[in-house]
């Protein structure tokens, strides 16, 4: 998109706080590739803790006061949650440029902020009902419903929380390099947030200079220890599949000791396409370290 690069040059320099601004592209490059959109990866390399990035929230996005909460599950049900970040933010607070840049440097499924289907009509409605209802400082924000429609989705999609440390609640945001690590189930950073707020990624692993930058989607710890046909369900509801080595590899999560050669390195089945039964090829496959 035109004017891309200088965006992103100026919120670097207004949000990213380490590396220093002036040598981010020493540390990170920002790339497009038609299969990954933009993203980043490593522009030299990094040892295991290092530091990759540590940045400030380009919109905040607290939790919607309880009374409001509720007042949208009587008004949307379920979709209640989706709706929330609208009404979460101090729009009074939220400068023109940086909802500009909250509205174009992210982003979005294409088929999720195009009217024509069912689903995304539907939530247009909604969006016209929810501004119909809401605070000044929102509907100055957003005279159109599709603009919010889309902020929505970009949270729903980009959106940094901490579940499981409540206390940092009100770090929540979307950040604009953060939001630009990808997607892997054998990530080489994770990220947490910072006594300031700061949202920062540490490197896992050893990172080589053009390595893809990577953390997972569906957490650390068990959450990446489940099989592949499980993560890819889980990831089903952030609109893409999974194509990490782990995916499309041998699924390793579900590796038993072969009972036919008694192998410590685990042995794959293999089956036929059509039928889903033992082929005449050989009954397993030995995995390679």
């Amino acid at each position: 998109r035109p004017g891309a690069a200088e965006a992103f040059e100026r919120w670097a320099t207004a949000k990213v706080r380490s590396p220093p601004p002036e040598r981010l592209h020493e540390h990170l490059e920002v790339r497009v590739t038609d299969d990954l959109g933009v993203h980043v990866a490593a522009a030299r390399s990094f040892d295991v803790g290092d530091l990759v990035i540590s940045e400030e929230a380009l919109v905040k996005l607290p939790d919607a006061p309880q009374g409001a909460r509720l007042r949208l599950e009587r008004s949307f049900g379920e979709r209640a949650a989706f709706f929330s970040p609208a009404i979460g933010v101090d729009w009074s607070a939220v400068d023109e440029e940086t909802r500009r840049a909250a509205l174009t440097l992210f982003f979005v499924h294409p088929t999720m902020s195009k009217p024509g289907s069912r689903q995304v009509d539907s939530n247009i409605e909604c969006t016209k009902k929810l501004l119909a209802n809401a605070e000044p400082a929102l509907r100055e924000a957003f005279h159109d419903p599709m603009d919010l429609l889309r902020f929505l989705h970009i949270v729903d999609l980009n959106i940094h929380r901490d579940e499981e440390r409540p206390e940092h609640a009100e770090f929540t945001g979307i950040f604009v390099f953060g939001s630009k690590f990808s997607h892997s189930c054998a990530p080489n950073c994770s990220w947490a947030f910072s006594r300031e707020g700061r949202l920062q990624y540490t490197a896992l692993r050893p990172i080589k200079s053009g390595d893809l930058l990577t953390f997972s989607y569906i957490g650390n710890g068990m959450n990446l220890l489940t099989s592949t046909i499980d993560r890819r369900r889980r990831l089903s509801t952030l609109w893409f599949v999974c194509q990490c080595a782990r995916c499309v590899g041998p699924d390793l999560a579900r590796w038993l000791r072969c009972p036919r050669c008694r192998s410590h390195r685990g042995c794959l089945p293999e089956y036929s396409e059509d039928r889903g039964s033992s082929s005449g090829r050989p009954a397993h496959v030995d995995v390679q370290d």
